[in-house]
């Protein structure tokens, strides 16, 4: 595994107040998904790529349902950013569901296809699993809650995987050198959001344990 080919992808629901939902929607290969799939990813591929254009990879649909309580589409959408892009460097879920809403709201971009700007959250990301709203030019009343803290008992799993293209230097054996901090960051980076899309009610966070030789071998946990 190579976990340099591993882009950084942030998750945004949106809702789309002009597309009725039908069961074709469903069905990825059908051509009304694939339809509205091209005009939802164009209005994103544009508006990201203006935004951040060295940082920005691809827009892409994960999927469409219906909207529970209202007419119209429901999207979740990925936002992915070049794996040569560092954690650090990457916008905060804010800026990234705030860019959307603003692009939408700016008549001139010419889209073709309507977001609920009061809908647009980023629901998973590589920096955090809290659900971030950005600020609509439509005004909304908020509601804030503080939960009461949980205490959740912890699952651990070792896993060990080889980067088979890196090649080891003994600096990388060293939990307190530059390299081994590098390293680890960009993995838990690149590795952390896939765990939370697969597993969004469960995983908690990654932890690198170890490098050693052979091209590189990543122990975490």
């Amino acid at each position: 595994m190579d976990y340099r080919q591993i882009i950084s992808i942030f998750l945004i629901l949106i809702e789309l107040p002009d597309e009725t939902f039908t069961e074709d929607l469903k069905n990825q290969s059908s051509s009304q998904f694939k339809a509205l799939e091209q005009r939802v990813v164009g209005a994103c591929n544009k508006t990201y790529r203006t935004r951040f254009p060295r940082r920005f990879n691809r827009c892409f649909v994960k999927g469409f349902r219906a909207v529970t309580r209202a007419t119209g589409t429901q999207a979740d959408m990925g936002v992915a950013f070049h794996p040569t892009t560092n954690t650090t460097d990457l916008p905060q879920n804010s800026e990234v569901a705030q860019t959307l809403v603003d692009a939408a709201s700016n008549s001139s971009n010419g889209f073709n296809v309507t977001f609920n700007t009061n809908t647009i959250q980023v629901t998973s990301s590589p920096l955090t699993t809290t659900t971030t709203a950005p600020t609509s030019t439509s005004s909304t009343t908020a509601t804030s809650t503080t939960a009461a803290p949980t205490t959740l008992a912890l699952t651990t799993r070792r896993v060990v995987f080889r980067s088979v293209l890196d090649t080891f230097t003994s600096d990388l054996a060293n939990p307190s050198s530059a390299a081994f901090k590098n390293r680890a960051s960009m993995i838990k980076g690149q590795l952390e959001p896939l765990y939370r899309t697969e597993f969004p009610s469960s995983f908690r966070s990654l932890n690198v344990v170890a490098f050693s030789n052979g091209s590189v071998n990543t122990t975490m946990d």
